[in-house]
């Protein structure tokens, strides 16, 4: 039987566009590595994102990522570099900010559909559920004025800072940030890093106020020694107490506090065991007062101003004849009596 010359024709034609089809969409997924950066570098602006976002990929393989403050907080803008891999995505990996290096990079994977990036995989607790989405509002080109990534601080820069940082002060209160040194007369004292920071975020509801421990490094007559020390909370060296008596900024929901952005307020005084003076030692520092607040008296906290949402549970009623007060551990809290523990299991 033989085939007529037309249906042969038609098969034919229809082979090659799919071949054509095929052919274009690997062409497409597997630009030459220069001509994707060039195509994609520019300038993006967040389109679903609830921070106001805005991403620069450079033709060089820099980018940075800027987010607009909120709540009162500065904006941040965090550098990286960014590739294309072989299937037309664009990796990106964000190394830190201007005031740190991340102790582990940041990866998000980009999809480009139109003049969009849509982020398949990227972290949800640091950039939010809403989406990583941004569209294109500026083309980049190799010969293009465009102002360059701003550099990353080095191992060196961040190591000179901190030995530079020493800052000599009388005693009483002082407020110092990571790695930086207050000097007293016969001790120093340095914070060096967060152990803990669990305190009840602004727009959430808790249980428990939550606190700071805080690694120091005290140098004194005793020697040098690196101590924990609690908001709230003090400890002493042969003649002289360190208590922490505040800890800014105070967490709010859905944000992170980057460590160079916390300051630690201490009280710093002599005892009774220093060197005689016309004036008697100054006494311990009285640890901070607890509040009650929320929408339904249920948080325990040192915030006066501490917030909640407005749903009520049973065993908010537990709370109306509990006593909230400083625990053993140097936090606010209700005091776990035999009364208070029978409630909250009914």
């Amino acid at each position: 039987m033989k085939r007529s010359p037309f249906i042969v024709i038609i098969v034919v034609l229809v082979v090659l566009a799919i071949a054509g089809f095929v052919y274009s969409r690997y062409n497409e997924s597997s630009c030459v590595a220069e001509q994707c950066m060039t195509e994609y570098a520019g300038t993006y602006v967040a389109t679903k994102s609830q921070d106001a976002r805005t991403m620069r990929l450079l033709t060089a393989g820099t980018m940075s990522l800027e987010t607009a403050g909120t709540n009162g907080q500065e904006p941040t803008v965090e550098i990286g570099t960014w590739t294309v891999d072989s299937e037309g995505r664009i990796a990106v990996t964000l190394k830190g900010n201007m005031a740190e290096l991340y102790p582990v990079d940041r990866n998000i994977l980009f999809e480009k559909k139109g003049g969009n990036l849509i982020a398949l995989e990227y972290d949800q607790t640091i950039y939010g559920t809403d989406g990583l989405n941004f569209k294109k509002t500026e083309d980049y080109d190799s010969t293009s004025n465009v102002t360059p990534v701003p550099n990353l601080p080095t191992e060196d820069d961040i190591a000179t800072t901190t030995a530079t940082s020493t800052r000599a002060v009388p005693f009483g209160k002082v407020t110092l940030s990571l790695g930086e040194t207050a000097q007293f007369q016969g001790l120093a004292l340095t914070p060096v890093s967060i152990a803990e920071d669990s305190r009840c975020a602004q727009g959430l509801q808790c249980i428990w106020a939550g606190t700071v421990r805080l690694n120091i490094r005290v140098a004194s007559g005793m020697g040098t020694s690196n101590e924990i020390v609690s908001l709230g909370g003090a400890i002493t060296t042969e003649s002289e107490t360190i208590a922490l008596t505040a800890v800014e900024p105070y967490p709010v929901k859905e944000t992170t506090i980057s460590p160079g952005s916390y300051r630690f307020v201490f009280n710093v005084t002599k005892t009774s065991g220093a060197a005689a003076k016309p004036a008697p030692a100054a006494p311990a520092p009285i640890a901070a007062a607890c509040y009650v607040g929320g929408c339904s008296s249920q948080i325990c906290s040192d915030n006066p101003d501490i917030a909640s949402t407005c749903e009520f549970r049973e065993e908010y009623a537990c709370y109306r004849t509990a006593k909230c007060e400083r625990q053993s551990s140097g936090s606010c809290g209700w005091t776990p009596t035999a009364e208070l523990n029978s409630c909250l299991k009914r």
